[in-house]
């Protein structure tokens, strides 16, 4: 055979071997090794690890959980600034994205260090000089396993809460007026709320409002406010018309609507039906920890089991079972009688009952 036609066909059959080695090693796992023998291939380990959960812990500290032993290559912890941590324009506009420049300390950092536990699948943040209860922040961070592989995130978290209130549920209004002639001419209706007192000092940072019915995904989210022994507030948890203005600060005049009054008036922008009218479990606990402060739940006879009757992502935890020894069904508050023009209110003996709204109270 010619000496052309045979350097011919091994060129070709080396540039075929190349082609499927470039293929075999951007498909199977493996990396390689230049030895004296020549190109020796390696099997390895390219599963990214996982954050898992992540938990705030007090004050001055978050854990994270992964699930392969980590070191931390980079982290910076910083405030969520509205507007523009949550803005798909600003994200879409800018050169970096909007964690990485966070990560380049443009809007301020908190000064923390890091330590490791259960083998390193645990890191754990300590911020030198605490978080504010309520305020949003976020983590980015990057981390590497023994095997090189990184696992780059940013993860929101709220500032721990030490000083939660005892609150107590001392009304409820589940039902939405749905008839034209019970609006004023503004556009206000006789909405659903919920009445809550103080029993103790504290901040309800971290706190949230949920119904059974409508499932944790509607729950109401507390602000950072601080309450005072003895004071009544009312969540709103439906938004129609005018007046619904959530007086956040020291004006109590602001809101305008039905059943506001010289109490601090707090609104949900949901719009949607917030709570059943007839059969439901209205529960405030602390989103973090999810112990229960209080609970009132309230039905007509007509469910048979609880389970299938509330929403799958609502849950109650500690804390229920020290209200309501017996579940939910041990018994409850009936709801015979309720309608849009009542109430449910507890008395001064802890019984509650139905009735109308006596001059100047809701």
């Amino acid at each position: 055979m010619d000496r052309k036609v045979i350097k011919k066909i091994i060129l070709t059959l080396l540039e075929t071997s190349g082609i499927t080695a470039i293929v075999l090693l951007s498909v199977f796992p493996v990396s390689c090794k230049v030895t004296t023998q020549g190109i020796q291939l390696i099997g390895g380990n390219y599963k990214v690890p996982k954050l898992l959960n992540m938990n705030v812990n007090d004050e001055k500290s978050v854990s994270l959980y992964f699930s392969d032993e980590v070191k931390v290559e980079n982290l910076i912890v910083s405030p969520f600034v509205p507007g523009f941590s949550d803005s798909v324009d600003i994200s879409n506009s800018m050169e970096l994205s909007t964690a990485l420049d966070y990560a380049s300390g443009n809007y301020g950092m908190v000064e923390c260090n890091v330590e490791y536990s259960n083998e390193n699948k645990t890191t754990i943040l300590n911020f030198e000089n605490g978080t504010e209860a309520g305020k949003a922040y976020e983590i980015y961070g990057v981390v590497r396993d023994r095997t090189g592989n990184t696992l780059t995130f940013c993860i929101p978290f709220t500032g721990y809460n030490s000083r939660i209130p005892k609150i107590q549920i001392t009304e409820v209004h589940p039902a939405m007026a749905a008839v034209q002639k019970t609006e004023d001419q503004n556009g206000t209706r006789r909405l659903e709320y919920v009445e809550c007192c103080v029993l103790s000092d504290g901040n309800l940072a971290g706190l949230e409002l949920c119904s059974g019915y409508a499932g944790d995904s509607k729950g109401y989210e507390f602000l950072p406010l601080e309450v005072q022994k003895g004071e009544v507030f009312v969540v709103h948890l439906r938004t129609w018309g005018e007046g619904c203005i959530s007086e956040e600060g020291n004006d109590l005049d602001l809101a305008f609507s039905r059943y506001c009054g010289e109490w601090r008036d707090l609104w949900s922008s949901n719009t949607t039906k917030p709570m059943g009218e007839k059969n439901d479990v209205i529960v405030i606990r602390n989103k973090t920890t999810g112990v229960v402060l209080d609970c009132f739940w309230y039905e007509d006879g007509t469910i048979s089991n609880w389970g299938e009757y509330l929403k799958t992502d609502f849950t109650v935890t500690e804390g229920f079972a020290e209200i309501y020894p017996d579940g939910i069904n041990g018994g409850g508050c009936s709801s015979a009688g309720i309608g849009t023009t009542k109430v449910f209110a507890r008395g001064g003996d802890g019984r509650w009952s139905i009735t109308t709204p006596s001059p100047g109270s809701l």
